[in-house]
């Protein structure tokens, strides 16, 4: 086999690899600047020997730099392609600037906040520095049949909130009578009062009644840890207190709407104005859009 042959050979195995024309292309093109540069370098002897030993040495030398060249391209192809097939899988929007091929950037997955909503339903959203939501978790059954319907993974906060609150699947639980509670634990203040106003915007928009607080990072991990949202577990705290018979776990499967009830029942059937994180700290709590802003619970 001459060394056209076997590049050709070369080549054919190259193009059984599926690779993006451009890089390919790439490929080929570092191939016959490896193969001029050897011609360049190495001129074809014109001398006539008779030794046919030192002859087959050097064209098996020739061969195996040959050889060696295609290889090293292959090589690089693949990894080029490599390289593309990551960056193109990342889910994160693209960035670019008019008339440029845009580079993927990964979304930042680290959650610096988070964002408990219990109605019945108990929901978390977890978010980034840029208030982008990087996980979602259901903490009971109602929550789980909720968030299987919908993709809110990389949304802003206030879009991910809008499309569930308006979503069919979460419907059923937002009647008049219902009551949602939302919980922002974050150790960043801003963020905790942006995604606490976009909160409250979002929370007048709807027929029932609902608040929102700032609860600590202790606090979340606490009520994670008993299997709830931190709303509901701090109702749940307030009632097993008020009521001996009833335990944290026996609010597992009570709405926020039940729980306030019972509370309510435990002051004499008056609205005991002490629901949600300031309860817990002896606050009052009026349990109306905003009125619990820059309310913090440690």
């Amino acid at each position: 086999m001459n060394d056209r042959e076997l590049e050709a050979r070369m080549r054919d195995a190259f193009d059984a690899v599926e690779l993006p024309d451009t890089v390919r292309q790439r490929t080929f093109e570092t191939l016959d600047d490896l193969a001029a540069g050897q011609s360049a370098g190495k001129p074809e002897l014109s001398v006539v020997t008779s030794d046919t030993g030192r002859g087959r040495a050097a064209r098996k030398a020739r061969r195996s730099r040959l050889i060696t060249a295609l290889a090293a391209c292959l090589v690089v192809g693949v990894a080029v392609f490599g390289i593309f097939r990551v960056g193109g899988t990342t889910n994160a929007p693209v960035e670019t600037a008019p008339g440029e091929q845009g580079v993927v950037a990964p979304m930042d997955m680290v959650a610096t906040a988070f964002v408990d909503i219990d109605i019945n339903p108990s929901i978390e959203l977890q978010l980034n520095a840029s208030d982008q939501v990087v996980a979602v978790d259901a903490m009971n059954d109602d929550g789980h049949s909720v968030i299987t319907s919908l993709e809110l993974e990389g949304l802003p906060y206030d879009e991910a909130l809008a499309k569930l609150t308006q979503s069919e699947a979460l419907a059923p639980y937002l009647d008049r009578d219902a009551y949602v509670q939302v919980s922002v634990a974050s150790d960043n203040r801003q963020q905790e009062q942006t995604l606490m106003s976009m909160s409250e915007r979002q929370l007048a928009t709807l027929p029932c009644r609902g608040s929102c607080d700032a609860v600590s990072l202790e606090l979340h991990e606490e009520a994670h840890a008993h299997g709830m949202g931190c709303g509901r577990y701090i109702a749940a705290v307030e009632l097993s207190t008020l009521d001996p018979d009833i335990t944290v776990e026996d609010c597992h499967d009570m709405s926020m709407r039940e729980i306030r009830d019972r509370i309510d029942a435990c002051h004499g059937g008056a609205s005991s104005g002490a629901y949600g994180a300031g309860a817990m700290q002896g606050g009052g709590y009026g349990g109306h859009h905003g009125e619990s802003r820059g309310r913090h619970h440690a």
